[in-house]
């Protein structure tokens, strides 16, 4: 199934429409994609327009993301050993980049599955060794050696 642009910037649109509500996606076992929206009338409208794309979100959701991963990770981040990012920030980063960048954000457990191939530990929320360079630039003490 090859989407074209349109369909990959609708999909993009629907998905980010999701984080921009407080909203999450995952992928759960049965090819079922489960979604949690705020009670609203919008949140309403926007759960049936997933389950109309519900087969063209499975897809995206489920296309490798390694070479936007490292791509995303040597632009907006930071390595360093004694530095935690916080995941929740870094997976919503990487959804506004991928969207930036004709791509298709991901669900949380995707991008767990990510920073686990790249070889990053977490835990807690918490990843060890990599920041978002914005997160530096709020806290001006903060220094890499």
């Amino acid at each position: 199934m090859n989407a074209s642009m349109d369909e990959r910037q609708q999909v993009s649109a629907l998905i980010a429409s999701v984080w921009r509500m407080g909203g999450e996606l995952d992928l759960i076992e049965g090819g079922q994609i489960e979604v949690y929206l705020p009670e609203s009338s919008e949140g309403d409208a926007l759960f049936e327009k997933l389950r109309s794309a519900r087969n063209e979100i499975l897809y995206a959701l489920r296309l490798p993301r390694n070479e936007d991963f490292y791509r995303w990770a040597l632009h907006r981040c930071v390595y360093h050993d004694r530095f935690f990012g916080d995941i929740r920030a870094l997976c919503a980063d990487f959804g506004e980049w991928a969207i930036a960048h004709d791509s298709v954000p991901c669900t949380r457990a995707t991008f767990e599955a990510l920073l686990r191939d790249a070889g990053f530990l977490y835990a807690d929320g918490l990843v060890s060794g990599l920041v978002l360079k914005s997160g530096l630039k709020k806290n001006p003490s903060a220094r890499c050696v």
